[in-house]
């Protein structure tokens, strides 16, 4: 799981502790709210990826907090409750509120470590329904699985355009033959790696001068390919 800038809306500050740590421990960036309207006067549009987020907050309820944050960072940013209210009725208003999943406490360090997970899987997929990726003159639109090369344009098979997003996704990285393989071929991946040289070949040509003049994807040895600036 990537790193997540994450938002903790938390009076118990023993708890907020704790579960500071386990997302620290998980590679995760916290910032922890004590109260929640702190929270709304400090967040910005892109601060943060995940809030996590108590109702029963000494100032507003926790279900202002998700109310404001949707109005106001919009739905690029996950939303995990985590409170003493358990009700049915209680989980039922969060959700249509537009929390992404909700725990009862007591919160165990293993399952909200799942739930944190499965809330950055579903935001990454809100994300790339409209991912367009771009780059020198060539234009990807992923959930169109449409290709362009200075507007014009260009024809590739599932797997080229799955390799051209991969690069995308990461210029300047290092993209592994062991992700390719696991990513674009799935299950039915081919003993002979060569299969991706010959795939990556085939894309870089169609990608043509006007995209190599600018950029290169050069092999890797050993390990895979890199998409990087002439």
């Amino acid at each position: 799981m990537d790193k997540l800038r994450v938002a903790l809306i938390e009076d118990d500050l023993p708890l907020a502790d704790t579960i500071r740590l386990w997302l620290e421990l998980a590679g995760h960036e916290v910032t922890h709210f004590a109260a929640g309207r702190p929270f709304i006067e400090q967040a910005r549009p892109g601060a943060y990826e995940l809030l996590v987020i108590d109702w029963m907050l000494p100032d507003i309820g926790g279900d202002k907090v998700v109310q404001w944050a949707r109005t106001h960072l919009g739905w690029d940013v996950g939303v995990l409750f985590a409170t003493v209210r358990g009700e049915e009725h209680d989980i039922a208003y969060a959700l249509k509120l537009g929390a992404d999943d909700y725990l009862v406490k007591p919160v165990r360090q293993i399952e909200f470590l799942a739930r944190v997970e499965a809330v950055a899987r579903r935001l990454l997929l809100r994300r790339r329904q409209d991912e367009v990726l771009i780059c020198g003159e060539l234009r990807l639109d992923v959930p169109g699985r449409r290709a362009s090369v200075a507007g014009a344009p260009l024809a590739l098979t599932r797997k080229e355009f799955d390799l051209a997003v991969a690069f995308l996704r990461q210029p300047g990285e290092i993209v592994s033959r062991d992700f390719l393989l696991k990513t674009i071929w799935g299950q039915r991946a081919p003993s002979d790696t060569r299969t991706i040289d010959t795939h990556v070949n085939r894309l870089k040509k169609k990608l043509g001068p006007g995209f190599a003049d600018a950029w290169v994807i050069t092999p890797v040895h050993g390990i895979g390919y890199r998409l990087q600036p002439v």
